[in-house]
């Protein structure tokens, strides 16, 4: 299995907004991609907090494929307007 975190700093007063759009297109739309087993949006438990997307893949080439394609700057950009900072990518294996 294969995990990418997207660390995000949503301003406090879009964070409604963020995650209503993450919930309703980007989760759906990832959920298609080749190989993902499952996407979720981490809320920090801090106003300071990064929020964290995860989303984990049954292999690395699935989750390059995905950011490759383009769909993964499609989805950071239908919320990018709510960041304070561009978001960082980590990817991880888990064994």
């Amino acid at each position: 299995m294969f995990v990418r975190l997207t660390h995000l700093q949503i301003l406090p007063e879009h964070e409604k907004e963020a995650t209503k759009i993450y919930n309703e297109q980007v989760v759906p739309a990832v959920k298609q991609q080749k190989g993902n087993v499952d996407i979720m949006l981490l809320h920090p438990e801090t106003e300071t907090g990064d929020h964290i997307s995860l989303t984990s893949w049954e292999r690395k080439e699935d989750a390059d494929a995905y950011e490759q394609s383009g769909n993964y700057q499609e989805m950071v950009g239908m919320v990018k307007h709510t960041f304070s900072k561009a978001p960082i990518l980590v990817s991880y294996t888990v064994n």
